[in-house]
């Protein structure tokens, strides 16, 4: 047996280390990892948030949810929160700490380093929040101190590499799973369509998300009513947002003043 199919034996206690359950990808993500693990092998996997629970752990009944009170306004870090974090991990007796984007890493390197902990840091985007001499130098040590990386893209890994210096024997790409597809009956389709005022045979693309800065909808939505106007006549084109954010005020201002209100 590989030691990467070892990593996943369901005995195995795993912690996944994020800032909080609120609502977000890699939140949503790391709930489903931790509710079906669980299910194969009781109390295996455990959610630990740095700062508070969240606007979702209340309804998360995968698992059980641990909250550190970090506060990562200290500098160079909340060293208590790291005690605290470390000991938590030796309580469960984890085996696996899995920290998710850069601000649950450094607190994960930190806690492990002690205890020889095993330590891997997912990364789900680029690092947005890597500017400026502060944060470039703290990407520079993590990329030093994290043993193992996973991105879930190839440009991902690429941008860990480059700014974050790491080895690239330590980045590998992991792309999200995707859970098995479930068809939907044409009868169903076409009741959805109508209570949304779509066509039937109009094209619909979708997107489920945040109705964030970083997802760049203010982009393409000039692009899309520019597709709409050059479609007339033709198959009509319509754009479905699942989501919320602080983005959507601005997007449905920017969907009326482009006049796209009923394709969007």
């Amino acid at each position: 047996m590989s030691s990467f199919q070892q990593s996943l034996s369901p005995e195995l206690p795993v912690a996944h280390l994020i800032i909080a359950l609120d609502n977000g990808g890699l939140e949503h993500l790391v709930m489903r990892w931790t509710a079906y693990r669980n299910k194969r092998e009781k109390d295996s996997t455990h959610i630990i948030c740095l700062d508070r629970p969240g606007a979702l752990a209340s309804d998360f009944s995968g698992g059980t949810i641990h909250c550190i009170g970090a506060n990562r306004s200290k500098f160079p870090w909340d060293k208590q929160a790291v005690k605290r974090l470390s000991e938590l991990l030796d309580k469960l007796n984890i085996a696996v700490v899995h920290s998710h984007n850069s601000a649950a890493q450094l607190y994960g390197v930190l806690a492990t380093r002690k205890n020889k902990v095993a330590h891997i840091q997912t990364q789900h985007g680029m690092d947005v929040h890597g500017s400026g001499f502060k944060r470039t130098l703290r990407n520079q040590i993590m990329g030093f101190l994290t043993r193992n990386y996973a991105a879930v893209s190839a440009e991902i890994a690429h941008n860990i590499c480059i700014n974050h210096g790491a080895n690239p024997d330590k980045v590998h790409f992991v792309a999200n799973g995707v859970e098995e597809h479930h068809t939907t009956s044409n009868e169903k389709l076409k009741e959805l369509r109508q209570t949304l005022n779509i066509p039937d045979q109009a094209f619909v693309l979708g997107s489920v998300g945040r109705l964030a800065k970083i997802k760049g909808w203010d982009l393409f939505l000039p692009v899309f009513s520019r597709m709409v106007r050059e479609n007339v006549n033709k198959k009509s084109l319509h754009l479905m947002l699942i989501g919320d954010g602080d983005e959507r005020n601005l997007l449905e201002n920017m969907v009326q003043a482009l006049q796209i209100e009923n394709y969007v």
